[in-house]
């Protein structure tokens, strides 16, 4: 039996969810939570809280600070903490975790699964192990477990909405699960710890696509949005018509990262004439990260 102390945060997802008529909805408990570790053998000195009981459609910012701020409360008393969560988000909660959480002093591990804990043939047993065995390897990061696969929390997203291998990373996975054991490719940079909190909850992600309109920037600048993530074409492709809107949004404030449709390869504003002419306009380019992750820098006002 480890010595580590350990706290798992539950928050619902498909992880949680028990057999159901109407569709799966999240029943996570601590009753439930003690028969999953009974159910994987798990023996460590675990605490379990259920922090929300939510299909992760559903969460907010909100949330996510409540985890960061969980997280960041439990740290002095603890050598790592689970949170499993439900699939469709956790790549976004894993971001601005990753955020707000900079260099923790104990592994803070995210995952889920693609089917229900006690369904017939269930990935989720599995990453529930993986995700301890990363917690207990100190580690001091954000991370992600799923399939085996390791994935640094700020870099991760969702490929495919149905196969265990179901998550992704544009910057290369973070390591390893092999017998039972967290092996890593390279660990992120430590450091001194900084518990960095939202300041704005307002930011969103656009996708830009041919007929776009420009007037929805000036909707969401009117509705009180700070922060707009451009999900734009190749290396920075953005729509010139769209550039006096971009403009005024800056000039009331509005922050513009440019983030690529593309899986592989970075945002380079100077790249082409349409970029150079976008980063004029006031949209600064989000090189190789992703939606989630610009949405997170954003959010906690991390400079590109």
């Amino acid at each position: 039996m480890s010595e580590k102390k350990l706290l798992w945060l539950l928050t619902g997802g498909t992880f949680s969810c028990p057999p159901g008529e109407k569709g799966l909805a999240p029943e996570s408990s601590e009753e439930q939570a003690k028969r999953m570790l009974k159910f994987c053998g798990i023996d460590n000195n675990v605490s379990v809280r259920v922090v929300m009981n939510k299909d992760s459609s559903d969460i907010t910012p909100a949330d996510q600070a409540l985890l960061a701020k969980e997280a960041d409360r439990a740290f002095s008393d603890l050598d790592g903490i689970i949170i499993t969560h439900g699939t469709d988000t956790m790549g976004y909660t894993a971001a601005v975790l990753s955020a707000m959480l900079q260099a923790p002093p104990a592994p803070v591990v995210l995952t889920g699964s693609q089917l229900p804990f006690f369904a017939d043939g269930s990935d989720a047993p599995k990453n529930l192990k993986d995700a301890f065995a990363v917690a207990l390897s100190g580690i001091r990061a954000v991370t992600a477990v799923f399939c085996g696969k390791i994935f640094c929390g700020g870099d991760i997203y969702k490929a495919d909405c149905e196969g265990f291998d179901a998550f992704r990373s544009r910057r290369g996975e973070l390591g390893f699960i092999k017998d039972g054991r967290a092996v890593f490719y390279k660990e992120p940079r430590g450091g001194e710890y900084r518990f960095r909190p939202i300041s704005c909850e307002k930011v969103t992600v656009l996708k830009l696509c041919p007929g776009f309109d420009g007037e929805m920037i000036t909707f969401l600048a009117d509705k009180g949005y700070k922060g707009i993530v451009l999900e734009c074409y190749g290396s920075g492709g953005i729509p010139s018509h769209i550039l006096p809107y971009i403009k005024m949004a800056a000039a009331r404030g509005v922050k513009f990262t440019a983030v690529s449709e593309c899986t592989a390869g970075s945002v380079s504003m100077e790249r082409y004439a349409v970029g150079l002419n976008a980063e004029a306009a006031g949209v600064s380019g989000g090189g190789n990260t992703g939606a989630a992750e610009a949405m997170a820098k954003l959010m906690t006002g991390i400079n590109f």
